[in-house]
């Protein structure tokens, strides 16, 4: 029996980093997709921002003509 090493790697993010997010459109989609943390949204940059109750990356909604924003809140 032999062994070969093969390198293993992970990726943690940094204490104080923002997650990443990005926000793509495909068709009447809007995609949704962070690293880490909790999504939320608010009507305006501003606020009030609230949990996006059972979101999980990447999160598909419908493009509506009301502007929405979106973050991921650690």
């Amino acid at each position: 029996m032999s062994t070969v090493p093969r390198p293993a790697g992970f990726t943690t993010p940094l204490p104080g980093q923002p997650p990443a997010l990005s926000i793509a459109r495909s068709g009447s989609q809007v995609t949704v997709s962070w690293s880490a943390g909790a999504l939320e949204s608010a009507p305006a940059v501003t606020g009030p921002w609230t949990p996006v109750s059972g979101a999980s990356s990447p999160y598909a909604t419908p493009a509506t003509e009301a502007a929405r924003f979106y973050r991921a809140r650690q």
